[in-house]
């Protein structure tokens, strides 16, 4: 990296940090003002609310990071053209692109952090926090919010149906009690039954306590299991435990039956949908257009970024205070155009890739267009 470019991240770097730390303030003090007295009522310890509000930055960050690399663009552009600096590295021979170039640079850089955070930590973030507030608001006598209860899944794929009594999402095994595990055979008729009194998550694998076994043959009908040696096997037999290795569920695969597809990252919806064909045109057009943005909100970082390139050069010449509204008014008016076209989406109106991308092609021709147009 050149002296110039190190310069100029660092003109960047500094206002873009008081400005995201600010707008976290911004969107995290609305929650805390309201929940504050839950929090008190429910005798959270403080240690767990601050773990509450640092899981909700993950959640944040898609619309935190856009903002602050707007206002962080425009200020540092602002302080070059103020100060000559800009008209200085061009007499010296550097285009004006070239100078440009480490913000877009930091704008895509941004984007790609967010679609990784968008994809692992953001929605297990977002997915925490909810079960946390209803954990808070969780009356006395109601099953706690992370325990599932009379949870149904069914692998399509394994030809398999679990059907779990309770399910302890918090529990460090994930521990399963009174479930019924039904394997299919390709005809639809059942192969063999398992009804297991506990499961737990151990080493990468199921492992079932106290459960029993019955056979079906070909026909459905229930069927004398054999032991290895051609020993019938009684169906009420009891086994202690037992590894179920051939087994490919993972806990994540229940968590994600539990939740609302809003809250899933684009590899868990799209699993999902191919786990469940039975759903509705409009569910599918909802977590279809869901999936979509999942990808293309991280955008926005770049989109800002290119058309607070062409604005934050004039703030020099028009003043400060007309590059903060230009900031505001691009902002709002970005993210009140992506959550009109996601409507379009869910109601079919719009195919779901048109949803989710036409707001960044659209911000991206007029941030391309001024960019041209720059001298």
């Amino acid at each position: 990296m050149k002296l110039i470019d190190r310069y100029i991240v660092q003109t960047f770097s500094v206002p873009w940090l008081y400005c995201f730390l600010a707008f976290v303030m911004v969107f995290m003090l609305p929650d805390l003002i309201g929940n504050l007295n839950n929090f008190v009522q429910a005798k959270i310890p403080i240690n767990k609310v601050l773990f509450y509000y640092l899981s909700l930055i993950p959640t944040l960050l898609v619309y935190i990071v856009p903002v602050s690399m707007l206002m962080a663009t425009l200020y540092s552009l602002y302080q070059l053209t103020h100060n000559n600096e800009l008209t200085a590295m061009r007499a010296s021979g550097i285009s004006l692109y070239r100078l440009m170039m480490p913000y877009v640079i930091i704008g895509l850089l941004a984007t790609f952090g967010l679609m990784a955070i968008n994809e692992t930590l953001g929605p297990r973030s977002a997915w925490f926090t909810e079960l946390f507030l209803k954990e808070v608001n969780r009356k006395e006598g109601e099953p706690s919010a992370f325990v599932n209860q009379n949870l149904v899944y069914r692998n399509a794929a394994e030809r398999r149906i679990w059907e779990i009594q309770r399910f302890d999402t918090k529990s460090p095994t994930y521990q399963m009690e009174q479930l019924t595990i039904t394997q299919v055979r390709p005809n639809g008729n059942n192969e063999y039954r398992i009804v297991a009194e506990k499961g737990e998550w151990l080493d990468g694998r199921w492992t079932l306590y106290n459960f029993s076994r019955q056979d079906f043959d070909e026909k459905g009908y229930k069927a004398i299991r054999l032991d290895e040696d051609g020993q019938p096997i009684r169906a009420s037999e009891v086994v202690a435990w037992k590894e179920m290795e051939k087994f490919k569920e993972t806990p994540r695969v229940f968590i994600n039956e539990m939740k609302d597809p809003a809250f899933m990252s684009y590899l868990e919806m799209q699993h999902y949908l191919s786990l469940h064909a039975e759903i509705s045109e409009e569910s599918v057009a909802k977590i279809t257009t869901n999936m979509h943005m999942r990808i293309a909100n991280p955008f926005t970082a770049l989109v800002v970024v290119l058309l607070g390139i062409p604005f934050g050069t004039h703030t020099a010449r028009k003043g400060a205070l007309t590059g903060i509204i230009m900031c505001l008014g691009l902002f709002f008016a970005y993210y009140t155009l992506i959550p009109i076209f996601k409507h379009l989406g869910h109601q079919q109106i719009l195919p779901a890739v048109v949803a989710a991308w036409v707001p960044n092609l659209c911000f991206l021709t007029v941030g391309g267009i001024l960019l041209h147009r720059m001298r």
